[in-house]
């Protein structure tokens, strides 16, 4: 499982309500990985979607090597602002198309405002 965290929430603030919530979550650790929007969609501080596609492809990959059926992730936008939105639809087409060839379960919630719907 993966958990992309943005603004208001930090990775700590991830792991803590994952503790707080799952009985010996310790014991899920392995399986659990959080990053920031900045290590995982804003690498070099810059949004390239092409590069996150072939990561999640990766991570998939890696999971089914370790012998999983794939991969779980949720992906938070609020990081995402109107310099990154057309480049951001583009990597949305890609991935939509994709996510099903990857064996990926993703929850992306979006701000509506931040979309221009009201």
């Amino acid at each position: 499982c993966m958990w992309i965290v943005s603004e208001p929430n930090k990775v700590y603030d991830a792991f803590t309500i994952l503790k707080d919530a799952i009985p010996d979550f310790a014991s899920y650790l392995s399986q659990i990985k959080i990053l920031s929007h900045n290590d995982w969609y804003l690498k070099n501080g810059n949004f390239l979607g092409d590069k996150v596609v072939k990561g999640w492809a990766d991570k998939v990959r890696y999971a089914i090597g370790k012998g999983y059926d794939g991969i779980r992730i949720c992906g938070n936008t609020t990081w995402l602002d109107k310099r990154y939105w057309k480049a951001f639809m583009d990597y949305e087409l890609e991935v939509e198309e994709k996510v099903g060839t990857l064996n990926m379960i993703a929850l992306c919630p979006y701000q509506l405002g931040q979309c221009g719907i009201h």
